[in-house]
């Protein structure tokens, strides 16, 4: 006999987006996180199989983001004997900048409020996967956390907890987002880039951040291509992170409308101003990767209003 049970998908994300590195973020179509939930045999919550992660991801319930999160829940519900199974399924690459372990938190919190008709909202789910994420991972990832859960584009204030805004998304914005499959180890260059910074840089950043914000409410185009620039975190990637100028390059060649590293890498993106730009890139990136002998996903997608939801 077949358990009772839903699915939930929570999107992949794509952060920094070149102007707001830690802060902007937002949520893709076709690729993420599918979490089922489903009546369990014992009392308690049970991971019962993980697929797409290649034995990175770990079983034990509170080890794992997306059941540590969903445990939280439960007890403050007070259904921690409630008889539960997970099943967690990678759709998406793992270990590279965009958002699998937010999206599996995101997914789980939701999927488990659903199954359980506890009718909290999205809003009411964050603290848990937030509290997740802090104690496994030691970060909330709320660039990649909120656009999952919440969808669409938005920009968060790490210092204050979690608050954040949703931003106007004009309509014709695709994504473009290029994940190497080969292993490249994430880029850990907060020290370098305390370091670094000047005056300069910063007051240049801020002001591509404003000019980007300005562009989507405005639907200005040619101002978003003009400030898409990232003064910060750029000249040091580059250096280090193989394909990375001659991904950039193809994307300038087809006029997109910015390119660069979402989360900490090696997953990269450019943003377009139309679906035609965002397929050529897509297709060169693909040719430049099996040149190399090496392959590469390419997902290109609108920006994902919706965010986690039942399927």
């Amino acid at each position: 006999m077949t358990k009772a049970g839903i699915k939930a998908f929570a999107p992949a994300t794509i952060t920094n987006l070149c102007v707001g590195y830690g802060v902007l973020g937002c949520a893709v179509e076709h690729t993420g996180v599918e979490i089922l939930i489903r009546e369990g045999q014992k009392p308690g919550l049970t991971i019962e199989n993980i697929t797409g992660a290649f034995g990175k991801v770990l079983k034990e319930t509170e080890m794992n983001v997306a059941g540590l999160a969903a445990l939280k829940l439960l007890n403050d519900l007070g259904q921690t004997q409630k008889t539960l199974e997970m099943d967690i399924h990678y759709k998406m690459p793992i270990n590279k900048g965009m958002g699998s372990a937010a999206a599996s938190a995101a997914g789980a919190v939701f999927a488990v409020s659903e199954f359980l008709k506890a009718g909290l909202s999205k809003q009411e789910l964050l603290s848990y996967a937030v509290a997740s994420l802090r104690e496994i991972t030691g970060s909330a990832h709320l660039h990649h956390l909120i656009p999952s859960l919440m969808g669409g584009l938005t920009i968060c204030n790490p210092a204050t907890h979690i608050s954040y805004k949703k931003l106007h998304t004009p309509a014709g914005i695709y994504m473009v987002l290029i994940s190497p499959e080969n292993e490249t180890p994430k880029i850990d260059f907060d020290a370098t880039l305390n370091t670094q910074l000047t005056f300069d840089k910063t007051t240049a950043q801020q002001a591509a951040l404003g000019s980007f914000i300005t562009a989507m409410y405005t639907t200005d185009i040619p101002l978003l291509n003009e400030c898409m620039s990232d003064y910060i975190v750029e000249p040091y990637i580059s250096g280090i992170l193989p394909d990375f100028n001659e991904l950039k390059k193809i994307a300038k060649e087809e006029n997109g409308s910015g390119f660069g590293i979402t989360g900490r890498g090696p997953a990269m993106f450019a943003v377009c101003d139309n679906s035609l730009k965002a397929e050529n890139i897509g297709k060169k990136a693909e040719m430049y990767f099996a040149n190399t002998k090496r392959k590469a996903k390419c997902n290109i997608s609108k920006i994902n209003l919706q965010g986690t939801v039942l399927f």
